[in-house]
């Protein structure tokens, strides 16, 4: 629901609630995922695939824009370098403004994790899984990291446009606006649509991810038999068609105040992402502990974590943390 109302707004950069509702739009997208789920995984994949494929691409073209734009290649702009980051400079609101940003920021680094969910589906995990898992930390540091400084460059933090009319204005993209401010036309529309279609694929990837988790609890008990069921062609069905039912809260979008429905929605994904993450490095801690209590040498596991235990230690910890940072800023707005 959380993607499909973000979807919503995105498509307002161009769309107006009289030329079509935003209801129309989240029914058009929720219909559109349950088609893409009636082919299982290969359905995911495929559309996974091009998506993905996209945004790598749209990625890559900005932080080459950004490079350009920042160092003044662009006509009518002149060199900006690191000025941002001093005037009016970054990290502002102390450490309370950088906690409230934290579920903001963990939800959008959500995702990594459904490479362990595929790995059940797919035909080669054990050469597959690794390589993926190499990947991760491939994509964090260029498509996330480098992508967030090159717009920290380019868009002042007292930038008006960041704060819209509203909190949910769809003109309030940083990366819009970083292409916006350097007089470049089109692009902004462009750069615009490639969010609308990210929203969808993360859309399609909880549909998946949720099913499959559903379908897991179900198979060990912890959740109603009937999820248990698979159909012939290995699709989980009624985990997908209850996993699907959620997308229905998108439609409350329709209430009085929707950027306070954003915000709840945006909140309980980002922590729930957290408390995922600080239990994955639990589990992890937890199953080398059981592994070496049975006698067995890490040599026979197919493929383990560089960082080893201790690096979920440290995740562990710092997910805490995060957590305990929410509830500070919570307390204390």
């Amino acid at each position: 629901p959380l993607e499909f109302t973000a979807s919503a707004i995105v498509v307002g950069f161009w769309n107006t609630p009289e030329t079509m509702p935003k209801g129309a739009i989240i029914a058009i997208y929720l219909v559109f995922i349950i088609f893409l789920n009636l082919f299982g995984a290969r359905g995911y994949a495929e559309f996974e695939f091009f998506a993905m494929s996209l945004k790598m691409l749209t990625l890559i073209g900005f932080i080459l824009c950004g490079v350009i734009i920042d160092c003044g290649g662009v006509s009518g702009t002149s060199y900006m370098g690191a000025s941002a980051w001093h005037h009016p400079g970054a990290f502002n609101n102390s450490f309370k403004g950088f906690c409230s940003v934290l579920t903001t920021a963990a939800f959008a680094f959500s995702g990594t994790e459904i490479v362990a969910l595929a790995a059940a589906e797919s035909s080669e995990p054990r050469k597959q899984l690794p390589r993926a898992c190499k990947l991760v930390v491939y994509r964090v540091l260029i498509f996330y990291t480098l992508a967030l400084f090159i717009v920290t460059l380019l868009v002042r933090s007292d930038t008006p446009a960041l704060h819209g009319d509203n909190s949910y204005d769809p003109n309030t993209s940083p990366f819009v606006i970083a292409i916006q401010n350097a007089g470049i036309h089109v692009l902004p529309d462009i750069l615009n649509a490639i969010i609308a279609i990210s929203a969808i694929s993360v859309a399609n990837s909880s549909v998946y991810a949720g099913s499959r988790m559903i379908h897991a609890l179900a198979v060990q008990g912890k959740a109603p038999k009937v999820f248990k069921y698979v159909d012939r062609t290995g699709r989980p069905l009624m985990a997908v068609l209850f996993t699907l039912l959620f997308g229905l809260l998108g439609f409350l979008i329709y209430v009085k105040n929707e950027a306070e429905v954003f915000s709840w929605l945006l909140s309980i994904s980002g922590l729930s992402v957290v408390f995922t993450w600080a239990t994955t490095c639990l589990g992890h801690i937890r199953f080398r502990a059981a592994w070496a209590k049975q006698g067995r040498s890490v040599e026979e596991l197919p493929w383990t974590s560089p960082l080893g235990v201790y690096g979920s230690y440290i995740g562990l910890i710092f997910n805490v943390l995060v957590i305990m940072a929410q509830f500070y800023v919570s307390a204390f707005p």
